[in-house]
């Protein structure tokens, strides 16, 4: 006799019922969910809303209190180097 394997839409989800840790990003430390700065190497954990002080993930795009927008990052330009010969 061979086992039956499950179906994709049957597998467990254990992962839905846990809790999702948070991770620093530097030095890799579990840390508490609501953490502005890690307690190991102390990297900043969470940005501030500009206009109404709002604590949010460093990766938010806009504040969940305001709907403030960040600003994108400004990407580095292209270096061009020139080669003369001597």
């Amino acid at each position: 006799m061979t086992a039956r394997l499950p179906k994709r839409h049957e597998w467990p989800a254990h992962w839905l019922n846990g809790e999702v840790r948070k991770h620093c990003i530097r030095c890799e430390v579990e840390v508490e969910r609501m953490e502005r700065v890690c307690p190991r190497c102390f990297a900043p954990l969470r940005k501030e809303c500009p206009r109404c002080h709002y604590w949010v993930e460093l990766d938010a795009s806009s504040c969940i209190s305001c709907r403030y927008a960040f600003p994108l990052p400004v990407g580095e330009k292209a270096t061009i180097r020139l080669w003369h010969p001597r």
